[in-house]
Formats: structure tokens, C-alpha cells, sequence
């Protein structure tokens, strides 16, 4: 028996109405994240993240962004973010906090949530330079590791999405991280 289901769905300029940043037409570069960075930590990897974002900019009208994959031979931290333009960066991360050439492996739901994390990453802050550090797993180890990674690439903003109940307070996370400054 087929069933109709309503979904509702809100657009950036949605979202930029209802928290009220400046408009993108009148918004500053500094007001729209340019010289920003946002490292967007997840699990596993999606292949497509560079053709979704292409396409999510196009349905809704937002810049485009250059890309490029950084090497495990990359020097750290990473020289600072354009002042004028988007930039997608992507990275592989160990759970010793290292770079690596190796992408992990496709996992859909992961995927899913990747370009949810990117794409509304890109809306809000249109021009800052999104650094998308794709752990091997969700074990707290490489979750942790990668998050280790993204303080050793420079300033930015950290952010990173769960599957599960967060867990930042128990013991196994607060033994991961690094401690705060």
C-alpha cells in the first residue's frame, strides 16, 4: 500500500534568514568566512563530496570552491586561508594524528553525513576554507586522531557530527583528546 509522505526541507537562505547573519548580497568576505577555516571531522569517506558541493552551490546560487586532497607528505600547519574565495580541502587522518594517502573506506551513511557537514558547513560560511578530515572509522581513537590532525593544520573552528549519543564527557574521550590550552 503506497503512502505519501511530506518532507520539508529548508534552503540556506532559509537558514540565513532565521539566525540572522548578513545577507550573502550584502554580507562583507569577512562576514561570509573568508580567511576562516572549518575543519569538519568525520568517519570513513565519500567520494562524491567534490561533485555534491558543485551541485549544492549551483541549486542554490553559492560560490564555488576550488578543492585539492592534501598528501601525507604535507607540510603542517597550512599556509592561511584565501582572504577572497572558497577552498574545499580534504584529508585523510590516522588515529596517531597523522596525514595519509590512503582514503578510508565508502560508507553511505557516513557519505550522507559528510555532505550534510560540508554542504551547510558552505552555506553559513560561504568563503572560509572547509578542511573535511576523513577519519578511518568512528572509533574514539580515530575520531580523536583526526581531531588532533585539525589542531595541528592551524586556527580554525573544529566540527564534527555523531551518529550515536555524543559522548564527549566519558573517560575514553577526555584520555583522546589533547587538553585544552
Amino acid at each position: 500500500m503506497a503512502s505519501s509522505t511530506t518532507v520539508v526541507t529548508y534552503t540556506p537562505a532559509q537558514i540565513r534568514a532565521a539566525y540572522k547573519p548578513p545577507s550573502i548580497a550584502s554580507a562583507t568576505k569577512a562576514q561570509l568566512g573568508a580567511g576562516q577555516t572549518i575543519y569538519i571531522v568525520n568517519a570513513k569517506h565519500d567520494p562524491n563530496i567534490v561533485a555534491e558541493l558543485a551541485a549544492f552551490n549551483s541549486k542554490f546560487s553559492l560560490p564555488s570552491c576550488s578543492n585539492r586532497t592534501l598528501t601525507a607528505t604535507t607540510t603542517l600547519p597550512l599556509t592561511a586561508a584565501s582572504s577572497s574565495s572558497c577552498e574545499l580541502v580534504i584529508a585523510y587522518s590516522t588515529s596517531g594524528a597523522a596525514l595519509s594517502n590512503t582514503a578510508p573506506a565508502y560508507d553511505s551513511g557516513w557519505a550522507a553525513e559528510i555532505a550534510l557537514d560540508v554542504q551547510w558547513a558552505h552555506a553559513i560560511a560561504p568563503l572560509a576554507r572547509l578542511v573535511l578530515i576523513e577519519a578511518p572509522d568512528a572509533s574514539v581513537n580515530n575520531l580523536a586522531g583526526a581531531i588532533r590532525l585539525a589542531t595541528r593544520m592551524g586556527p580554525g573552528v573544529v566540527s564534527m557530527s555523531f551518529g550515536a549519543n555524543e559522548a564527549v564527557g566519558s573517560p575514553a574521550w577526555r584520555a583522546a583528546l589533547p587538553p585544552r590550552a
